[in-house]
């Protein structure tokens, strides 16, 4: 087991509760008039405040270049009592972001934007079933630590 596997373990749901991000997980996916369309759920203490930004981050594997978009609105927001809050988005990464020269790894996060600096958490997919087929030259996966990334390969 990993350290940081055994840190989650260990953490109450109560401790995860004032955290600006404590998860993001990919709930579906697909292609869409040339747009990858994600739809994602955001669990922490921020998802519900209007003054916080969320953005997905699409970085670049091996490089120090991010393309970043804008989460909105959730579609929904659940704040169960005693937990983080729970909201739903759903994003279109539009196909100019995906576009690379060569073979290109894309790894997704979603971060916020605080008074201290900047949370982030990967993006998890840990089933390959709600992601989308591959398309021209790009193929939506999961990692093998179960976080959400893209392969482009272009021309």
């Amino acid at each position: 087991m990993r350290a940081g596997d055994l840190a989650g373990l260990t953490e109450s749901p109560r401790e995860g509760i004032d955290r600006p991000l404590a998860a993001a997980l990919a709930v579906r996916g697909r292609w869409w008039r040339g747009r990858l369309r994600l739809t994602l759920e955001v669990h922490g203490a921020c998802v519900g405040e209007r003054s916080r930004g969320l953005e997905l981050s699409l970085r670049t594997r091996g490089e120090d270049t991010t393309t970043t978009v804008d989460l909105g609105r959730p579609r929904s927001l659940d704040q169960p009592a005693g937990r983080p809050a729970v909201s739903v988005f759903r994003v279109d990464v539009p196909g100019s972001a995906l576009a690379a020269r060569g073979r290109t790894f894309f790894d997704l996060s979603v971060h916020v934007a605080g008074d201290g600096g900047t949370e982030r958490v990967r993006v998890a997919a840990p089933l390959q079933s709600v992601l989308p087929e591959p398309r021209r030259g790009a193929r939506v996966y999961s990692t093998v630590h179960g976080n959400l990334s893209v392969q482009v390969v272009g021309r």
